[in-house]
């Protein structure tokens, strides 16, 4: 019969190593370490890769145009009929959340019935 391991034997914790970085102000950062080196994680300073990710990228709007965050909608005019309706994707971006939320509160479109007596 084999021995029976317990579970604390497969899930061991890494062990960590905590360091300061010599070249800054003493308590500007203290970089921790995991065991298997993997990447290090830096609290209070800058990180070492502040050059390939600049903190204040340019935002660049591509595709949405700006003539459209003007427009002007109507909730109480929407058309309920999926069929006949503007497709919510062709509203702007910012938009397109309000007027989801506008036929949600409108409930479900539910054509009255029409009977002819003969």
């Amino acid at each position: 019969m084999s021995k029976r391991k317990e579970i604390r034997t497969y899930f061991q914790p890494k062990k960590k190593q905590t360091t300061t970085c010599e070249d800054e102000e003493p308590s500007a950062a203290s970089i921790e370490v995991t065991g298997d080196g993997v990447e290090p994680l830096i609290f209070g300073g800058i990180n070492s890769n502040s050059e390939q990710h600049p903190q204040n990228p340019e935002i660049v709007n591509e595709g949405i145009d700006s003539e459209n965050t003007d427009e002007i909608i109507d909730f109480n005019s929407l058309i309920r009929d999926p069929g006949l309706r503007k497709q919510i994707e062709t509203y702007h971006p910012n938009k397109k959340d309000l007027i989801r939320r506008a036929y949600i509160d409108l409930r479900p479109y539910q054509p009255v019935q029409v009977y002819c007596n003969i």
